[in-house]
């Protein structure tokens, strides 16, 4: 029985060896952990591509600062673009982790800055008014901070983003969303409405938030699982979705790693009502025959 004989990647051109270990990095970011083992030249490649996608608790956050300790400013600013913070930070260490990562597009902002009861209060918006973000998950709360306490000249994303993610830990049904103005290419917005029931829903609300921006090309509404067993009236308006409250972390991974996600899943199912709207107007102008 013949053994398996291995590929003789060392012959290969050292540029054609780093594409191919790239490519591997990026297609399996999980893997990424590997392949910086394989060789030093493959993780001089490899490692760049590890913080692309950042995901901080707080179990891990103390070993992403000590490994901030060992490499120059620039790294981080270079090289992490998909960052979340998640609630486990405290206000210091999500702000010292947002002042090095200087060119994040997306970004998962939980971290309660402005404190609830006696905790540490803070502001962010002198810490991500100069991002070029694309996507923003950001608590309620932090938003209307943001947008009652603006910086001079505003915030860049405020021209750039085009998905924003609402997370609510206070339950309310009808959130004001004034800001919704202000942020000029914003196609998508979820409503993350954790904890309220099918019938806490005022689609009037929803409708009038389609009404006021009608640039917005979906409005996803996220309940929990529970609230969603009852029958959801499908709203006549093809942009307003429903869907259960997901993983947020991993889902926040699945977005960058481009696997399936509340937005992608958002966007099927929207084409599949405007498909159905379209052969309903088409079959009611049908010739009688």
């Amino acid at each position: 029985m013949s053994g398996i004989i291995p590929f003789p990647i060392n012959d290969l051109p050292s540029e054609l060896q780093r594409e191919i270990f790239v490519l591997a990095a990026d297609n399996d970011p999980k893997n990424t952990t590997n392949l910086v083992l394989v060789a030093r030249r493959v993780n001089s490649w490899v490692q760049p591509r590890m913080y692309r996608m950042v995901t901080l608790g707080e179990t891990d956050v103390g070993l992403f600062l000590r490994t901030m300790d060992s490499k120059p400013p620039s790294f981080f600013q270079n090289h992490v673009r998909h960052l979340c913070l998640t609630t486990g930070l405290n206000i210091l260490q999500a702000t010292r982790i947002l002042a090095s990562c200087r060119n994040v597009v997306n970004l998962a902002l939980w971290v309660d800055f402005l404190g609830r009861g006696n905790a540490p209060k803070g502001s962010v918006t002198p810490l991500i008014s100069s991002l070029r973000l694309k996507r923003l998950s950001i608590e309620y709360r932090h938003l209307l901070d943001v947008y009652y306490h603006p910086s001079t000249p505003p915030p860049i994303w405020y021209r750039t983003l085009t998905h924003l993610d609402l997370v609510f830990w206070v339950n309310t049904a009808t959130p004001p969303v004034p800001f919704l103005g202000e942020l000029e290419g914003l196609t998508h917005l979820s409503l993350g409405l954790r904890g309220l029931d099918i019938l806490d829903i005022d689609h009037d609300y929803l409708k009038s938030i389609l009404d006021d921006f009608q640039r917005l090309h979906i409005l996803l509404v996220l309940l929990d699982e529970m609230a969603l067993e009852a029958d959801v009236p499908e709203s006549k308006d093809p942009r307003i979705i429903f869907m259960p409250y997901p993983n947020v972390v991993e889902d926040w991974e699945a977005y960058w790693m481009g696997t399936p996600n509340v937005w992608s899943k958002a966007e099927v199912e929207r084409s599949k009502r405007l498909e159905a709207a379209k052969s309903v107007t088409l079959g009611s102008h049908s010739p009688l025959t």
